[in-house]
Protein backbone atom coordinates (compact mmCIF):
# COMPACT_ATOMS: atom_id res chain seq x y z
CA UNK A 1 0.00 0.00 0.00
CA UNK A 2 2.14 3.24 -1.19
CA UNK A 3 1.88 6.86 0.04
CA UNK A 4 -0.24 7.89 -2.85
CA UNK A 5 -3.24 5.49 -1.83
CA UNK A 6 -3.24 7.64 1.72
CA UNK A 7 -2.61 10.96 0.20
CA UNK A 8 -5.73 10.43 -2.25
CA UNK A 9 -8.05 9.91 1.22
CA UNK A 10 -6.15 12.81 3.33
CA UNK A 11 -8.27 15.53 2.24
CA UNK A 12 -10.99 13.62 3.59
CA UNK A 13 -9.82 13.15 6.71
CA UNK A 14 -8.41 16.24 7.14
CA UNK A 15 -11.99 18.27 6.07
CA UNK A 16 -13.84 15.53 8.76
CA UNK A 17 -11.19 16.37 11.42
CA UNK A 18 -12.11 20.35 10.70
CA UNK A 19 -15.56 19.45 11.55
CA UNK A 20 -15.19 17.97 14.61
CA UNK A 21 -12.61 20.51 15.70
CA UNK A 22 -15.68 22.75 15.38
CA UNK A 23 -18.07 21.19 16.69
CA UNK A 24 -16.03 20.42 20.17
CA UNK A 25 -14.94 24.16 20.00
CA UNK A 26 -18.45 25.22 19.61
CA UNK A 27 -18.51 27.11 16.00
CA UNK A 28 -20.86 24.10 15.30
CA UNK A 29 -23.79 23.20 17.56
CA UNK A 30 -26.61 20.85 17.05
CA UNK A 31 -28.76 23.30 15.28
CA UNK A 32 -26.32 24.42 12.82
CA UNK A 33 -25.43 20.72 11.87
CA UNK A 34 -29.05 20.30 10.90
CA UNK A 35 -28.95 22.93 9.20
CA UNK A 36 -26.14 21.92 7.21
CA UNK A 37 -27.14 18.40 6.03
CA UNK A 38 -30.20 19.84 5.27
CA UNK A 39 -28.88 22.29 2.76
CA UNK A 40 -26.21 19.38 1.83
CA UNK A 41 -29.41 16.60 1.29
CA UNK A 42 -31.83 18.81 -0.21
CA UNK A 43 -29.89 21.31 -2.52
CA UNK A 44 -26.19 20.86 -2.80
CA UNK A 45 -26.32 16.91 -3.41
CA UNK A 46 -29.36 16.89 -5.76
CA UNK A 47 -28.13 19.58 -8.02
CA UNK A 48 -24.77 17.90 -8.70
CA UNK A 49 -26.56 14.37 -9.22
CA UNK A 50 -29.17 16.37 -11.96
CA UNK A 51 -25.85 17.49 -13.68
CA UNK A 52 -24.22 14.26 -13.79
CA UNK A 53 -26.39 12.41 -14.50
CA UNK A 54 -27.74 13.85 -17.42
CA UNK A 55 -24.39 14.04 -18.75
CA UNK A 56 -24.19 9.85 -18.10
CA UNK A 57 -24.38 7.66 -21.32
CA UNK A 58 -27.65 6.11 -21.89
CA UNK A 59 -25.40 2.98 -22.22
CA UNK A 60 -24.40 3.15 -18.82
CA UNK A 61 -27.85 2.92 -17.30
CA UNK A 62 -27.92 -0.24 -19.75
CA UNK A 63 -25.20 -2.48 -18.10
CA UNK A 64 -26.92 -5.65 -17.12
CA UNK A 65 -24.01 -6.77 -15.05
CA UNK A 66 -23.73 -3.74 -13.15
CA UNK A 67 -27.37 -3.99 -12.35
CA UNK A 68 -27.14 -8.00 -11.35
CA UNK A 69 -23.67 -8.05 -9.33
CA UNK A 70 -24.93 -4.61 -7.49
CA UNK A 71 -27.89 -6.58 -6.32
CA UNK A 72 -26.53 -10.18 -5.82
CA UNK A 73 -24.59 -7.99 -3.53
CA UNK A 74 -27.40 -6.14 -1.92
CA UNK A 75 -28.71 -9.36 -1.19
CA UNK A 76 -26.23 -11.54 0.18
CA UNK A 77 -24.66 -9.12 2.29
CA UNK A 78 -26.51 -8.80 5.06
CA UNK A 79 -27.35 -12.68 5.72
CA UNK A 80 -23.45 -12.69 6.00
CA UNK A 81 -23.63 -10.30 8.46
CA UNK A 82 -26.22 -11.77 10.20
CA UNK A 83 -23.91 -15.02 10.71
CA UNK A 84 -20.93 -12.70 11.59
CA UNK A 85 -22.75 -10.69 14.25
CA UNK A 86 -25.24 -14.00 15.95
CA UNK A 87 -21.16 -15.18 16.63
CA UNK A 88 -20.80 -11.51 18.98
CA UNK A 89 -24.09 -11.50 20.36
CA UNK A 90 -28.15 -12.93 20.68
CA UNK A 91 -29.44 -9.82 21.68
CA UNK A 92 -31.80 -9.13 18.53
CA UNK A 93 -31.56 -5.33 19.04
CA UNK A 94 -28.12 -5.58 18.55
CA UNK A 95 -27.73 -8.14 15.93
CA UNK A 96 -30.23 -6.28 13.45
CA UNK A 97 -27.90 -3.03 13.89
CA UNK A 98 -25.28 -5.05 12.52
CA UNK A 99 -27.80 -6.47 9.54
CA UNK A 100 -28.78 -2.38 8.84
CA UNK A 101 -25.43 -1.56 8.47
CA UNK A 102 -23.87 -3.84 6.30
CA UNK A 103 -25.26 -2.40 2.95
CA UNK A 104 -25.37 1.05 4.13
CA UNK A 105 -22.51 3.10 2.95
CA UNK A 106 -21.78 6.72 3.54
CA UNK A 107 -22.12 7.26 -0.37
CA UNK A 108 -23.32 10.89 0.16
CA UNK A 109 -21.25 12.47 3.04
CA UNK A 110 -17.57 10.45 1.60
CA UNK A 111 -18.65 8.21 -1.33
CA UNK A 112 -18.54 11.10 -3.66
CA UNK A 113 -15.79 13.38 -2.41
CA UNK A 114 -13.80 10.21 -2.68
CA UNK A 115 -14.95 9.39 -6.08
CA UNK A 116 -14.40 12.97 -7.25
CA UNK A 117 -10.59 13.09 -5.80
CA UNK A 118 -9.75 9.20 -6.92
CA UNK A 119 -11.54 8.80 -10.44
CA UNK A 120 -12.53 12.55 -11.52
CA UNK A 121 -15.79 13.51 -13.16
CA UNK A 122 -15.79 10.05 -15.21
CA UNK A 123 -16.06 8.64 -11.64
CA UNK A 124 -18.62 10.97 -10.09
CA UNK A 125 -20.76 10.02 -13.21
CA UNK A 126 -20.80 6.88 -12.20
CA UNK A 127 -21.69 7.03 -8.73
CA UNK A 128 -25.23 9.32 -10.22
CA UNK A 129 -25.79 6.59 -12.52
CA UNK A 130 -25.60 3.81 -9.51
CA UNK A 131 -27.17 6.06 -7.11
CA UNK A 132 -29.75 5.85 -9.95
CA UNK A 133 -29.98 2.39 -10.48
CA UNK A 134 -29.66 0.79 -6.97
CA UNK A 135 -30.71 3.70 -4.11
CA UNK A 136 -34.30 2.28 -3.67
CA UNK A 137 -33.65 -1.35 -4.34
CA UNK A 138 -31.08 -1.12 -1.25
CA UNK A 139 -32.28 0.95 1.09
CA UNK A 140 -35.30 -1.50 0.91
CA UNK A 141 -33.20 -4.47 1.44
CA UNK A 142 -31.53 -3.21 3.90
CA UNK A 143 -34.70 -2.05 5.77
CA UNK A 144 -36.17 -4.96 5.61
CA UNK A 145 -33.39 -7.40 6.49
CA UNK A 146 -33.17 -5.24 9.62
CA UNK A 147 -36.79 -5.83 10.94
CA UNK A 148 -36.57 -9.34 10.18
CA UNK A 149 -33.96 -9.90 12.03
CA UNK A 150 -35.77 -7.31 14.97
CA UNK A 151 -39.25 -8.91 15.04
CA UNK A 152 -38.99 -12.17 13.33
CA UNK A 153 -40.88 -11.19 10.00
CA UNK A 154 -41.82 -8.61 7.62
CA UNK A 155 -44.60 -5.82 7.59
CA UNK A 156 -45.48 -4.75 4.15
CA UNK A 157 -47.03 -1.89 5.82
CA UNK A 158 -43.47 -0.19 7.08
CA UNK A 159 -41.95 -1.74 3.29
CA UNK A 160 -44.67 0.47 1.54
CA UNK A 161 -43.97 3.55 3.85
CA UNK A 162 -40.17 2.91 3.17
CA UNK A 163 -40.99 2.81 -0.60
CA UNK A 164 -43.61 5.96 -0.39
CA UNK A 165 -40.62 7.69 1.88
CA UNK A 166 -37.79 6.68 -1.10
CA UNK A 167 -39.83 8.28 -3.72
CA UNK A 168 -40.03 11.60 -2.57
CA UNK A 169 -35.89 11.64 -1.60
CA UNK A 170 -34.50 14.42 -3.39
CA UNK A 171 -31.56 11.96 -4.62
CA UNK A 172 -33.88 9.91 -6.27
CA UNK A 173 -35.73 12.79 -7.98
CA UNK A 174 -32.65 14.74 -9.40
CA UNK A 175 -31.40 11.26 -10.69
CA UNK A 176 -34.65 10.32 -12.33
CA UNK A 177 -34.98 13.65 -14.02
CA UNK A 178 -31.60 13.06 -14.76
CA UNK A 179 -31.89 10.52 -16.73
CA UNK A 180 -35.25 11.37 -18.40
CA UNK A 181 -33.71 14.40 -19.43
CA UNK A 182 -30.52 12.61 -20.58
CA UNK A 183 -33.21 9.72 -22.57
CA UNK A 184 -35.00 12.86 -24.24
CA UNK A 185 -31.15 13.51 -25.45
CA UNK A 186 -30.76 17.02 -23.98
CA UNK A 187 -26.88 16.52 -21.91
CA UNK A 188 -26.44 20.20 -21.11
CA UNK A 189 -28.75 23.14 -19.57
CA UNK A 190 -27.71 26.23 -21.03
CA UNK A 191 -25.31 28.31 -19.30
CA UNK A 192 -27.55 30.89 -17.44
CA UNK A 193 -29.04 27.90 -15.89
CA UNK A 194 -26.12 25.50 -15.64
CA UNK A 195 -23.59 27.44 -13.95
CA UNK A 196 -25.82 28.18 -10.67
CA UNK A 197 -26.20 24.48 -10.76
CA UNK A 198 -22.68 23.65 -10.60
CA UNK A 199 -22.06 26.84 -7.70
CA UNK A 200 -24.68 24.60 -5.75
CA UNK A 201 -23.13 21.25 -6.27
CA UNK A 202 -19.43 21.99 -5.53
CA UNK A 203 -20.48 23.45 -2.58
CA UNK A 204 -21.88 20.33 -1.38
CA UNK A 205 -18.77 18.04 -0.83
CA UNK A 206 -16.66 20.62 1.73
CA UNK A 207 -19.99 21.12 3.94
CA UNK A 208 -21.06 17.38 3.78
CA UNK A 209 -17.63 16.13 5.48
CA UNK A 210 -17.26 19.52 7.77
CA UNK A 211 -21.44 18.08 9.09
CA UNK A 212 -19.76 14.51 8.75
CA UNK A 213 -17.02 15.64 11.12
CA UNK A 214 -19.70 17.35 13.28
CA UNK A 215 -21.81 15.00 13.66
CA UNK A 216 -20.12 11.71 14.73
CA UNK A 217 -19.78 10.55 18.52
CA UNK A 218 -16.21 9.80 19.43
CA UNK A 219 -16.69 9.94 23.08
CA UNK A 220 -18.53 7.09 23.47
CA UNK A 221 -15.67 4.94 21.49
CA UNK A 222 -13.62 4.33 24.29
CA UNK A 223 -13.29 0.63 25.14
CA UNK A 224 -16.13 -0.52 23.27
CA UNK A 225 -13.91 -2.35 19.72
CA UNK A 226 -13.89 -5.23 21.51
CA UNK A 227 -17.77 -5.74 20.42
CA UNK A 228 -17.47 -4.18 16.95
CA UNK A 229 -14.71 -5.27 15.38
CA UNK A 230 -16.28 -8.02 13.77
CA UNK A 231 -18.92 -5.88 12.31
CA UNK A 232 -16.32 -3.09 11.16
CA UNK A 233 -14.16 -5.63 9.60
CA UNK A 234 -16.51 -7.07 7.77
CA UNK A 235 -18.20 -3.59 6.60
CA UNK A 236 -15.23 -2.24 5.47
CA UNK A 237 -12.95 -5.20 4.03
CA UNK A 238 -15.39 -8.12 3.85
CA UNK A 239 -18.10 -6.11 2.02
CA UNK A 240 -15.58 -4.59 -0.70
CA UNK A 241 -14.21 -7.73 -1.19
CA UNK A 242 -17.64 -9.43 -1.89
CA UNK A 243 -18.37 -6.86 -4.32
CA UNK A 244 -15.37 -7.37 -5.91
CA UNK A 245 -16.49 -11.14 -5.97
CA UNK A 246 -19.33 -10.45 -7.94
CA UNK A 247 -17.86 -8.06 -10.52
CA UNK A 248 -15.33 -11.31 -11.33
CA UNK A 249 -18.76 -13.46 -11.66
CA UNK A 250 -20.51 -10.59 -13.91
CA UNK A 251 -17.25 -8.25 -15.58
CA UNK A 252 -17.93 -4.58 -16.39
CA UNK A 253 -16.21 -2.19 -16.89
CA UNK A 254 -12.74 -1.23 -15.34
CA UNK A 255 -14.30 2.50 -14.23
CA UNK A 256 -17.64 1.42 -13.39
CA UNK A 257 -15.92 -1.15 -11.40
CA UNK A 258 -13.23 0.39 -9.55
CA UNK A 259 -15.86 3.16 -8.58
CA UNK A 260 -18.64 0.71 -6.98
CA UNK A 261 -15.82 -0.70 -5.27
CA UNK A 262 -14.62 2.20 -3.98
CA UNK A 263 -18.31 3.50 -2.63
CA UNK A 264 -18.97 -0.15 -1.10
CA UNK A 265 -15.78 0.22 0.70
CA UNK A 266 -17.35 3.48 2.45
CA UNK A 267 -17.95 3.43 6.14
CA UNK A 268 -21.42 3.00 7.34
CA UNK A 269 -23.97 5.71 6.85
CA UNK A 270 -24.77 8.29 9.53
CA UNK A 271 -28.75 7.88 8.67
CA UNK A 272 -28.26 4.62 9.77
CA UNK A 273 -28.42 5.88 13.50
CA UNK A 274 -31.78 7.56 12.68
CA UNK A 275 -33.30 4.55 11.17
CA UNK A 276 -31.76 1.95 13.72
CA UNK A 277 -33.50 4.51 16.06
CA UNK A 278 -36.56 4.46 14.63
CA UNK A 279 -36.88 0.95 14.22
CA UNK A 280 -36.50 0.33 17.95
CA UNK A 281 -32.89 -0.77 17.74
CA UNK A 282 -30.15 -0.50 19.16
CA UNK A 283 -29.63 3.16 18.54
CA UNK A 284 -26.52 3.82 20.80
CA UNK A 285 -24.53 1.03 18.90
CA UNK A 286 -25.01 2.13 15.62
CA UNK A 287 -23.88 5.24 16.24
CA UNK A 288 -20.78 3.47 17.55
CA UNK A 289 -20.60 1.37 14.72
CA UNK A 290 -20.78 4.87 12.37
CA UNK A 291 -18.35 6.49 14.48
CA UNK A 292 -15.45 3.57 14.62
CA UNK A 293 -16.44 2.76 10.59
CA UNK A 294 -15.62 6.25 9.46
CA UNK A 295 -11.98 6.41 12.15
CA UNK A 296 -10.82 3.25 10.74
CA UNK A 297 -11.89 3.59 7.18
CA UNK A 298 -8.80 6.18 6.95
CA UNK A 299 -6.71 3.03 6.42
CA UNK A 300 -9.30 0.67 5.00
CA UNK A 301 -9.75 3.09 2.11
CA UNK A 302 -6.55 3.70 0.87
CA UNK A 303 -5.55 -0.02 1.28
CA UNK A 304 -8.62 -0.82 -1.30
CA UNK A 305 -7.86 2.36 -3.09
CA UNK A 306 -4.06 0.26 -3.65
CA UNK A 307 -5.78 -3.08 -4.23
CA UNK A 308 -8.26 -1.84 -7.11
CA UNK A 309 -5.19 0.27 -8.54
CA UNK A 310 -6.12 3.82 -8.13
CA UNK A 311 -3.60 6.10 -9.58
CA UNK A 312 -5.67 9.17 -10.73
Amino acid sequence: MSIHSFLIILPIALVIGVGAVLRRAGFLDERAVVAVNRLVYWVAIPALLVRLTMKASPAMFADANLIIAGYVFFVIAPPIAWLIARTQSTDRRHVAVSVLVSIRANNVFMGLPAVSIALGAPGVEVVSVFFALSFVGYQILSISYGQLVLSGGLSLRSVVRTLERLLKSPFILACLFGIVLSAAGIHTFPRWLDEPLRILADMGTGLALLSLGASLMFRKLLGTMREMWADVLFKLIGCPALMLLCFYIWPTSRLVMDTVILLTAMPIAVNSFILAQGMGMDEEYAGRLIAMSTICSVVTIPFWIAVIGISA
